[in-house]
């Protein structure tokens, strides 16, 4: 191991979005999976508070209608509601 990682590099750089992306990649693989079984429930990402706000915002620029409600002291879910998000879309609201 050449260095420890630092603390300002988990906030915001390379692993932050990592992890950003690999919640954004399981939600893809979900949201699929169930369409290909015509079921358009709501979908829950539980995740740190520290991700929730970037979370939505790329769910919200992809077109996904999400809120987020506290789990416990670090982790919120976010749910995606997968029905209003393909409606909206389809009527353009």
């Amino acid at each position: 191991m050449d260095r420890l990682v630092r603390p300002s590099e988990l906030d915001h750089g390379d692993y932050y979005w990592k992890g950003v992306r690999q919640i954004l990649r399981d939600f893809n693989s979900q949201v699929t999976s169930s369409a290909a079984q015509a079921s358009y429930e709501d979908i829950s990402i539980e995740c740190n508070s520290l991700l929730a706000n970037d979370l939505t915002k790329q769910l919200y620029k992809s077109g996904w209608y999400s809120t987020v409600h506290d789990h416990d002291d670090d982790t919120v879910v976010v749910t995606v509601n997968v029905h209003e998000s393909l409606l909206k879309q389809r009527w353009g609201h």
